[in-house]
């Protein structure tokens, strides 16, 4: 009963069912997008989502981190929104990057964030030398529900 109830979905022959409707979904959204291949995982949730995101955003930068630490790294920074979802902080904060390195752009009165001041925020970054590990945009979060309009 509880591998019905809580049944592992890590390979094709422990959940075939999951397997192939997670490739279903990644294809229709593939052909959405107008992309020639795509590749993914699906995640619990939000905060999943973006512990993840920052995750390989920090193995991108610095691919020896898992070796090294932070030893060596110049200051990490990631951009989000003033109004972006809770789970940036724990993300930052089990990544090791730090809550104090989330820098908050300001949003607008529909609780956007505002381009040009995202703009402004990178080029400061850029300027005193930090690594800019991810820019998080907010598409639709349970807390506040608003989209960001940056490209």
């Amino acid at each position: 009963m509880a591998n019905t109830i809580n049944g592992s979905i890590y390979t094709y022959e422990v959940s075939p069912c999951y397997t192939l409707m997670e490739n279903s979904l990644f294809e229709h959204m593939r052909k959405i997008l107008g992309w020639e291949a795509v590749d993914g995982t699906m995640t619990p949730g939000g905060s999943f989502a973006n512990f993840m995101a920052i995750h390989l955003a920090r193995h991108r930068i610095h691919p020896d981190f898992t070796k090294k630490g932070i030893y060596g790294c110049k200051p990490m920074k990631i951009i989000t929104s003033e109004v972006s979802h809770y789970s940036m902080k724990k993300g930052a904060n089990l990544c090791g990057i730090g809550t104090d390195n989330i820098i908050y752009v300001k949003v607008d009165e529909n609780r956007r964030m505002i381009p040009s001041e995202l703009e402004k925020v990178i080029e400061e970054q850029k300027y005193q030398g930090n690594d800019i590990l991810l820019v998080n945009s907010t598409v639709g979060t349970t807390v506040e529900g608003s989209i960001d309009p940056v490209k």
